[in-house]
């Protein structure tokens, strides 16, 4: 056996009896009995709290075990869901160090729990990387949820091939030193960042072929591309301004501006159809719904797609294309 996905809940002690592990999956949430009742007296915010910092010392303790027991040479893959605050600053250190030690290929470090870091009575905050993360050059996958980094540590990443961000601040100068240190990079994944005005990718040198940028804020100067070697482009959020290059691999495009408000905006009628006539060379697009209730034949614009999708596949016989 190569490798098994080590869940927490799976066995008290999942390394000495499958000694082979070489993915380490740890879920904080699975120590937390949320669904526990308060007894009489006691709040339910205080009783939920109560709740997290019991499982919380479980978790810890149950995390330092498996890796102070863990025999392997190597690790595929590191995935680490925690609720972060500051007093655990140095045991989520330690694992992911240990992590980096072992030569993971994947890092993926999630620190939202599942939710629990939205609560700001909580005072859990992001997590600051630390600087040894960004020299790991056995790491292929590398996904950061809730994290924060300076451009200042970011190193070259000679292996990265899919990096995903998401729910931390992301200025258009820290993304455009993200994209030069990884220079082999395939996949790039944008969820909820904040702090992002302009979202630029040029580079005529980027292996990048698969682009997802979903409720990132504000983009109030837009999205530029030009990336040659791109085959999906997929948005979801407001309708921005978008200046794209002809990106003549592009195959897939999917966009979802959401429930728009205002469909009659004449301003939005002009992005869309200047970014439909950049985009008039892809094969498939999938769309939400206030694009599908647009008026194409206003914007006289002839698409080569072979199929439109929105939710379930639809003939472009209905638009009268």
């Amino acid at each position: 056996m190569d490798s098994i996905v080590m869940n927490v809940g799976n066995s008290p002690n999942p390394i000495l009896a499958f000694p082979e592990i070489t993915c380490l999956d740890f879920e904080e949430t699975m120590f937390i009995d949320s669904q526990s009742s308060p007894p009489p007296g006691i709040t339910p915010l205080r009783w939920l709290m109560f709740v997290r910092n019991q499982g919380r010392r479980r978790f810890i303790t149950f995390v330092h075990q498996i890796l102070l027991h863990y025999k392997g040479e190597k690790i595929s893959r590191f995935r680490l869901r925690f609720c972060f605050s500051t007093e655990h600053f140095d045991h989520v250190n330690r694992w992911i160090e240990f992590a980096i030690t072992k030569q993971a290929q994947e890092l993926d470090l999630d620190f939202s729990g599942s939710g629990l870091a939205q609560d700001s009575r909580t005072g859990y905050c992001p997590y600051e990387l630390p600087h040894y993360v960004f020299s790991c050059s056995s790491c292929n996958v590398l996904k950061l949820n809730f994290c924060k980094f300076h451009p200042s540590i970011f190193r070259i990443f000679s292996s990265l091939k899919m990096l995903t961000l998401k729910r931390l601040e992301l200025s258009s100068e820290l993304l455009s030193q993200v994209l030069n240190n990884c220079l082999v990079l395939e996949i790039l994944h944008l969820e909820m960042c904040h702090g992002l005005c302009y979202l630029k990718i040029l580079s005529s040198n980027l292996r990048l072929e698969k682009l997802t940028i979903r409720d990132c804020r504000p983009l109030t100067q837009g999205i530029e591309i030009c990336s040659p070697n791109l085959k999906s482009l997929s948005y979801f959020g407001g309708v921005v301004l978008f200046r794209l290059e002809k990106m003549l691999s592009l195959h897939e495009v999917v966009l979802d501006f959401g429930l728009q408000t205002v469909l009659h905006e004449s301003d939005h009628h002009k992005f869309i159809r200047n970014l439909l006539t950049d985009l008039d060379h892809a094969a498939v697009m999938s769309s939400g719904v206030y694009l599908l209730n647009m008026d194409f034949r206003k914007f006289r614009v002839f698409l080569r797609l072979q199929e439109m999708v929105s939710f379930q596949w639809i003939d472009l016989a209905l638009f009268g294309w």
